[in-house]
């Protein structure tokens, strides 16, 4: 009867310790996991670096913006065409379009093609604007393995007239080493780090025909 009673009261004690354990598992599972976009060391490399830096037209950078329904951290995907939805715990560390705009400064700074590229800044007088917008980041289930799809459209603006002197739009498909979010965040740098090198060389043309 005494054993029978100490193995009780053992039962008890354990049972809190069970409990506290399986809610702490629990509560880590449902955390949210946040992914970043980084740039990575582009080959790009145009401009003469003996040119004169008063002969090289100046760059402002303004931040991207992104269509309806991709201007969020969290992370969206789709499964079959027209149908958008988001992973219920996987987020950016910020907006797409907040993360890019020190990436695209730095992916023109390296084509060496301007005598300043620089973010948006009150009272700050540049030849040139260049205008972005995300118009799809997400993850394509409807294939398999599944794609990261990025749209970006950037247009290049003479700040003297507000003409727009070119536009273009550039398309990334990456498959994804994984079919979950931490492939479709490794897929989407690729693609991101992809459309910056072209980026680059966009703008770098567009200096290099630049006429004061």
């Amino acid at each position: 009867m005494i054993f029978t009673r100490k193995r009780f009261q053992l039962c008890i004690l354990i049972l809190p310790l069970v409990t506290g354990c399986s809610s702490l598992l629990s509560q880590q599972a449902l955390q949210t996991a946040y992914y970043s976009l980084e740039g990575t060391p582009l080959k790009t490399q145009l401009g003469n670096k003996s040119n004169m830096i008063n002969d090289l037209p100046t760059l402002i950078v303004n931040s991207p913006k992104a269509t309806a329904g991709f201007d969020t951290r969290r992370m969206m995907y789709t499964r079959s065409q027209h149908q958008l939805e988001y992973f219920a715990r996987s987020e950016w560390v910020d907006t797409p379009s907040h993360m890019l705009q020190p990436l695209i400064v730095s992916a023109v700074e390296k084509t060496h093609s301007f005598g300043a590229v620089i973010p948006k800044l009150p009272a700050t007088r540049t030849n040139l604007r260049l205008e972005s917008e995300i118009l799809s980041l997400l993850q394509d289930f409807s294939t398999e393995p599944s794609t990261i799809r990025f749209t970006f459209r950037a247009t290049i603006i003479n700040n003297a007239t507000g003409q727009v002197i070119a536009l273009r739009e550039f398309h990334e498909a990456v498959t994804s080493q994984s079919d979950d979010p931490i492939g479709g965040a490794k897929a989407a740098n690729v693609a991101v780090n992809n459309t910056l090198e072209k980026l680059g060389l966009f703008c770098a043309e567009i200096a290099a025909n630049w006429k004061h």
